[in-house]
């Protein structure tokens, strides 16, 4: 995922299979399976798969609103 906000909304992310690797203005965290993160209202971030495989999370958003702007991306 290209670098974005969440816009009003806060994160909790999940990595549940694959090698992912979320990158901040501050900092860049290799994701362990099982481990949760916390992405602050208003904190940018850029989502990339450096893995052979495919990559799967668990993403929630509160308030969800979020959400609704995925439906405009461009599937990746």
């Amino acid at each position: 995922m290209p670098e974005h906000d969440h816009g009003e909304s806060e994160a909790l992310i999940v990595l549940i299979d694959g090698d992912l690797v979320i990158t901040t203005e501050d900092d860049e965290l290799k994701l362990d399976l099982g481990v949760v993160i916390h992405i602050a209202h208003g904190e940018r971030v850029r989502v990339q798969n450096v893995g052979d495989r495919t990559a799967a999370m668990l993403a929630v958003f509160t308030p969800a609103s979020f959400v609704d702007r995925l439906a405009a991306w461009p599937a990746v």
